[in-house]
């Protein structure tokens, strides 16, 4: 039995890992990789917690609502409307997130409804992903061959990323978005 290539994986990891490095630590102007999949199109960062939206969501919900009894279902909501603009009027509209003394499903869906009825978007449709909502037990493993710390969590996402890549570099397809800066991951 042989063992499996894992270098596309590692190779993918370490490629937009750097990449992330290179433009939000570093903020070296581009390009970032002379990897043409990588430059043109859009994939998630290596780790879920380094994406946009999983940051807005710890700076305005997991951190402030920290010790809420029901901050798992403010969770849940994040993750599944997964729009910042739609979860801060959720936040600031009476009775409707569940930080709220008045609380209910129903005013959540009246807030949700009056944000359709203006024509603004109320969700960003996303893949199914395994995300890290609370602080759950840590763990991490550094694989020798990226020198990336990932979280378990991370790992789906990264299995997902490296297939979407390796599909376009063996002509099976592409990804659903291009890369535009100032967008997403």
């Amino acid at each position: 039995m042989t063992s499996p290539d894992y270098a596309p994986l590692w190779s993918w990891i370490r490629e937009r890992e750097a990449i992330r490095v290179k433009k939000e630590d570093l903020r070296l102007p581009p390009p970032w990789t002379a990897d043409p999949i990588l430059a043109e199109y859009r994939f998630c960062n290596v780790r879920r917690e380094d994406d946009r939206v999983t940051r807005w969501i710890a700076q305005h919900v997991r951190e402030p609502f920290a010790d809420h009894p029901l901050l798992w279902l403010m969770l849940c909501a994040c993750r599944q409307i997964n729009w910042p603009a739609t979860i801060a009027e959720l936040i600031n509209f009476e009775g409707a997130w569940p930080s709220h003394a008045n609380f209910t499903p129903e005013r959540l869906g009246q807030a949700l409804s009056a944000r359709q009825a203006r024509g603004e978007k109320i969700y960003r449709p996303r893949w199914p992903r395994i995300t890290r909502w609370s602080r759950c037990a840590q763990f991490t493993r550094s694989w020798r061959e990226t020198g990336v710390i990932l979280d378990f969590s991370d790992v789906p996402n990264v299995l997902c990323e490296t297939d979407k890549y390796l599909r376009v570099q063996l002509g099976q397809g592409r990804p659903r978005a291009r890369y535009v800066p100032g967008r997403g991951a």
